[in-house]
């Protein structure tokens, strides 16, 4: 079944769709790559490579082939079956994939998947559809393959009735309409996938492209904000709610933290910190080192706390406590003088914890998977949350 398949062990980053097409490669290019999807699904990673290439040369702007190729060396990565050395390759040759796609499209969503799992992003546990749910869904995807967009929605239909909760049928259910362009219909399906599964990044994205076909903004916002507060390190996301900011007149700035310093625990237990070397024509900035160096002190001394037999404090709690104590340290620089701090990205992290937003701050624009359950927990707390954030604070990651 290539969407199970696609969705469970490539952990949903391949399923593009109509959106996709309307807006990547050139026909020849993305029917090549879909063939490259549906030999990947059988397995036959070879000929599924050669269909990737074969459409990144027919369409070289296009960045779908690019990507689909980078989550098929994740595939690799991660199966257990190939050997330790060519799992390594593998892993390299899915990041140098994905940095391609991007180069060509800083949206493409399969591409910053494949970095984020890269990067450490934790894998979605794997729905497993109940009754014949399944298999109503992979006869759907064979029509759908053939752009049979009407037979394969009977059988998503069919797959929903069989299993409610399978919010992958909703989500295929809605691409037929979407295909077929009944804006409407395929809002109400993605919709009720997100409601179902709200961590479901397809629903959330597909959904706003149906939301943005009918012009209903406000509802867009929202759906935008739903995507955020379920993958807050989805650039994708990040990029497409500020499209929608702009598009309204209110730009977005972009963070761009740079980590100068990390502190923790090393593998003996002991406090641990890592300092990026300078760049040996970057003028003297000794505000920003004490900062950084200040961080990481903290940083490691709540790694410490955290390792404490019978310790509850999480991830979370101890990152903010460390940059709520690194925000006091920069207080109190400023009262001993003026504070010359030239890393504008702190000075921004500076400025929203002094408007009360540096826990929001730290769980949407630098977010790990570590930190989930205190996100999930805020947004139960704040359940306009992320929409307030981005109305106030102005900031992407």
């Amino acid at each position: 079944m290539l969407r199970k398949l696609i969705i469970g062990a490539l952990f949903a980053v391949a399923v593009q769709g109509p959106v996709h097409a309307a807006t990547q490669g050139k026909q020849q290019s993305e029917d090549m790559t879909n063939e490259g999807l549906q030999l990947m699904s059988a397995g036959q990673m070879k000929a599924a490579y050669d269909k990737f290439a074969q459409a990144a040369k027919a369409d070289p702007v296009s960045s779908y082939p690019l990507g689909a190729m980078a989550t098929l060396y994740l595939f690799l990565a991660t199966n257990p079956s190939v050997s330790a050395q060519d799992r390594e390759s593998a892993r390299d040759e899915a990041g140098a994939a994905a940095k391609q796609a991007l180069a060509l499209n800083v949206q493409d969503s399969l591409a910053q998947e494949v970095l984020r799992r890269l990067d450490g992003g934790a894998e979605r546990p794997i729905y497993q559809p109940k009754n014949n749910a399944g298999e109503l869904v992979a006869q759907g995807e064979a029509l759908f393959g053939k752009k049979d967009y009407t037979g394969a929605l009977v059988y998503y239909q069919q797959a929903t009735v069989a299993d409610p909760l399978y919010a992958d049928a909703w989500v295929f259910a809605g691409g037929c309409h979407y295909s077929l362009r009944q804006w409407a219909q395929a809002e109400t399906y993605f919709r009720k996938a997100a409601e179902i599964d709200p961590l479901h990044m397809q629903a959330w994205r597909f959904l706003s492209d149906a939301l943005k076909e009918q012009q209903k903004w406000p509802e867009l916002e929202l759906a935008l904000a739903g995507a955020i507060g379920a993958n807050p390190d989805q650039q994708s996301s990040w990029q497409r709610m500020a499209q929608f900011q702009e598009h309204h007149g209110v730009p977005m700035t972009k963070l761009d933290l740079k980590i100068k310093a990390r502190g923790g625990t090393g593998a003996d237990g002991k406090p641990k910190i890592d300092i990026q070397p300078r760049a040996k024509d970057a003028p003297p900035a000794p505000q920003d080192d004490t900062f950084w160096f200040g961080l990481a002190m903290a940083q490691a001394a709540g790694a410490l706390r955290q390792a404490q037999p019978g310790a509850t404090v999480s991830a979370f709690e101890a990152e903010l406590a460390a940059w709520t104590q690194a925000m006091k340290m920069l207080d109190e620089m400023e009262a001993k003088g003026p504070l010359q701090l030239q890393d504008k990205a702190v000075l921004a992290m500076r400025k929203l914890a002094a408007d009360g937003q540096l826990a929001p701050a730290l769980l949407l624009l630098q977010f790990k998977p570590a930190y989930r359950p205190d996100l999930e927990a805020w947004k139960t707390a704040h359940p306009q949350g992320v929409r307030q954030f981005v109305n106030t604070a102005h900031v992407m990651p």
